[in-house]
């Protein structure tokens, strides 16, 4: 937990990181953050994620569409935002995740722009 929160720190603040200190660098300190991303952090690690898909302007089906299509390209536990602007897609991407079983690890909606973040099944 230690180096979680120092590579957090470091990375919030643009710190460089002496490879001394823990032996961490900017590569290990996000690769530790990806590997505990299933911590409810709050939003501190809604910034991470490996893709980001911008949907916006694109009604239903295409946002789930470009979604499906973005989730098999990437590894099993890997996170995707999503960037949408359809009111519908708040229950769309539940139902999507629910029918196939990815995680919907948080959603939300500011200024009519709703943004969702994923984390792609195991195989």
């Amino acid at each position: 937990m230690v180096r979680l929160l120092l590579c957090v720190r470091a990375l919030v603040t643009a710190e460089n990181i002496p490879n001394t200190l823990l032996g961490l660098t900017r590569t290990t300190c996000l690769q530790t953050i990806r590997r505990l991303s299933h911590l409810n952090l709050g939003d501190a690690m809604s910034n991470a994620f490996d893709a980001d898909l911008d949907v916006r302007g694109l009604n239903c089906p295409l946002p789930i569409l470009k979604t499906k299509k973005q989730l098999v390209v990437m590894e099993p536990g890997e996170l995707l935002r999503v960037r949408a602007t359809d009111p519908h897609s708040v229950i769309d991407f539940m139902a999507f995740c629910e029918k196939t079983g990815n995680d919907l690890v948080e959603h939300s909606e500011q200024d009519g722009e709703y943004h969702f973040l994923l984390r792609r099944k195991s195989d």
